[in-house]
């Protein structure tokens, strides 16, 4: 790996730990910010798809059934995810996010669109784009690998 690209990774680094530092200290509904990234993930994902198999869930997520069990075992505890049998299958679970959920999840949407906002706001617009170029790049590259 050459150094030009050892110093982008240092920095994209950086600028997560500020990012993280910065929004910790914001406070939206109590328990988001109580989750860890990975959580926080699954909570999105349930989020934007309402109600999903939690075998579903953990091919979502690339992880093995018993891991995500695990995972959403913690956020049902904490309240924040729901747990149902199929009532025509009772091997299927259903997960879902509670009421109080959908009200951090959004929260916590808003707050780091702001914080993302402000932080592309020191980028003129021709930085922007020829970011957005290099993110199509490397998304691109990580599609064709998956």
């Amino acid at each position: 790996m050459d150094v030009t690209s050892r110093e982008l990774i240092e920095y994209i680094r950086r600028i997560g730990q500020l990012v993280k530092k910065k929004f910790a200290h914001k406070n939206c509904v109590k328990g988001v910010h109580e989750v860890t990234m990975a959580q926080m993930y699954i909570l999105g994902r349930v989020f934007e798809n309402g109600r999903m198999k939690m075998g579903d869930l953990a091919r979502s997520e690339g992880v093995k059934l018993p891991t995500m069990t695990s995972m959403v075992n913690k956020l049902v505890k904490n309240g924040l995810l729901i747990r149902e049998s199929d009532e025509k299958d009772r091997r299927t679970v259903w997960i879902s996010v509670s009421g109080r959920t959908k009200k951090e999840v959004l929260c916590h949407l808003k707050e780091m669109d702001g914080i993302m906002g402000k932080l592309l706001d020191v980028l003129s617009g021709t930085e922007k784009k020829q970011a957005v170029k290099m993110l199509v790049k490397m998304n691109d590259y990580l599609e064709r690998m998956v």
